[in-house]
């Protein structure tokens, strides 16, 4: 019993140390210093004219396009794709490993059963009445006991490991967020794809019936000898070519479907079908959007978390050369007969310290700290130039936002332009006072300004899903980052961080 009660107190006594070298966990997530002054609007101003729907910040960005075949396609893909299930996976293995890190912190507690039969012979001895025989012993041991080993985390360097773990977690499940993200994106992208494909396709259908029928207008001047067959040759040249158009679009039609099946984790049989038409795109993109919303891209929480891991690693790294304390103890029954192996009178324990001091590993723990500091030299890079990255991405696709928009206000003017002039070239070939040449010439633009406008309504969508996409998912209102009393430029400006002490020293 007295072992029982030593132990106990050892307990204690770890308890507090693991309480007076605090958590494993890492710092909350914050904005580091990325060595540029950010402001505190987007240098491309977007419209100024937009306001804030309350309902739509209670729903998926995707949702506005107001597509319910986009909605379902995305929520099959959320469930079954099989790249997020390997990021799923990843994130169960590294809370797995944050298990593993933080288990060196609690004593670690072993049973032990052994039992044993020694013969003994004893020869040359004098003993009477054994003249001419081999005397012999038999020894019999059993023995029950429970062992433990604990080290006393007094750096906290155990503790280290484990937030660098935590880290890592946190990192991996925001990696499964920006797939969750970016699969949403790639899905929309793709059906955006898919109807810009079957409205190319229509056009170029309709573009063939009228070339066909300019090519029978042809046929029946040639007919009555007002024209040459040079003119029949021309009008069956652009059929043919607008026919060849088609052909081309029913392929891209095929390849984009079965991408978009792939992405479902479905066979790419080439069935799936965009919408009737391209909608417009939803509503205007929010007026100064400050730069705290850069923080919410999950890509960028991965990459600080990995920033702060790389920190936890260089302190334990560092602490790994400080003494180390360890305890052991064990206690257990010993008995020479298995039937007297609970018997109080049996019992035995023991307890022992050990202060360990590294003094010679030939350089390892030394260039284990060069080496994670050189780890987490190059995630602070990798940190800083994502931060920059994800600032270009929203400013490209701010500038896009509002010059796509303006280059469809010219398309529509030119496709108009263009269909009347179609129109007059063909009443003055059919009052004979026009050129066939003069039609061909007139279908020919107006279709491929109908082409051009559809490509261009196309992009507009694809750059909001790629705005969607840099900010993280879906708009917040300008007012709500007014509302705070610190700037996100000061916010970004603050270089000092809970780790960075210890991580330059």
């Amino acid at each position: 019993m007295s072992g029982l009660r030593t132990l106990s107190s050892t307990g204690l006594l770890g308890a507090l140390v693991l309480g007076v070298v605090g958590c494993a966990s890492p710092p909350p997530p914050r904005v580091h210093d990325v060595g540029v002054k950010i402001p505190d609007t987007w240098s491309a101003q977007p419209d100024s004219t937009w306001s804030p729907d309350p309902a739509a910040t209670h729903r998926p960005w995707w949702t506005s396009f107001g597509s319910a075949e986009l909605d379902s396609l995305i929520t099959e893909a959320l469930r079954r794709n099989n790249e997020l299930a390997v990021i799923a996976a990843n994130v169960d293995a590294a809370r797995a490993a944050v298990t593993i890190a933080g288990a060196d912190r609690l004593p670690q507690i072993g049973g032990n059963a052994q039992g044993s039969r020694r013969k003994q012979n004893f020869i040359g001895l004098p003993i009477p009445g054994a003249e001419g025989e081999v005397l012999s012993n038999y020894v019999t041991t059993v023995s029950l006991s429970v062992e433990t080993t604990w080290e006393l985390d007094l750096w906290n360097r155990i503790g280290r490991r484990k937030a660098a773990a935590v880290a890592d977690l946190q990192a991996t499940e925001a990696d499964l967020e920006a797939a969750r993200l970016s699969l949403a994106g790639l899905i929309s992208k793709t059906f955006i794809q898919i109807t810009e494909v079957q409205v190319q396709l229509e056009l170029a259908q309709r573009t063939e019936a009228a070339y066909r029928q300019t090519e029978d207008i042809a046929l029946d001047r040639y007919r009555r000898g007002l024209i040459s067959a040079f003119d029949v040759y021309l009008t069956r040249t652009q059929r043919e070519q607008a026919s060849a158009l088609a052909a081309l679009r029913r392929n891209q039609l095929q390849q984009t479907s079965r991408q978009l099946e792939l992405l479902l984790s479905r066979y790419p049989a080439g069935k799936l079908k965009g919408a009737d038409v391209l909608p417009p795109p939803p509503g205007s993109v929010p007026a100064g959007l400050p730069a705290e919303l850069i923080a919410r891209r999950p890509d960028l929480l991965a990459a600080e978390r990995r920033l702060i891991a790389s920190r936890a690693r260089i302190s334990e790294s560092r602490r790994a050369m400080l003494p180390q304390v360890r305890l052991t103890g064990s206690l257990g029954q010993t008995a020479t007969e298995l039937t007297d192996i609970l018997d109080g009178d049996f019992s035995v324990w023991s307890i022992a310290g050990a202060l360990i001091q590294p003094l010679f590993q030939g350089g390892r723990l030394r260039a284990q700290v060069d080496l994670n500091e050189a780890r987490g030299e190059a995630e602070l890079r990798l940190y800083v130039q994502s931060v920059l990255d994800a600032f270009g991405d929203v400013e490209r696709a701010l500038t896009a936002e509002g010059l796509l928009a303006e280059r469809e206000g010219y398309l529509v003017d030119a496709v108009e332009a263009a269909e009347s002039a179609w129109r007059l070239s063909e009443t003055r070939y059919r009052q004979g006072v026009g050129t066939l040449l003069a039609v061909l010439e007139a279908q020919r633009r107006a279709l491929e300004a109908e082409s051009t406008l559809i490509a261009v309504r196309s992009e507009r969508l694809l750059n909001r899903v790629d705005l969607h996409l840099a900010l993280g998912g879906g708009f917040e209102s300008p007012m709500a980052a007014q509302s705070t009393s610190e700037t996100a430029s000061a916010r970004a400006s603050r270089v000092e961080d809970p780790t960075d002490v210890a991580w330059r020293r």
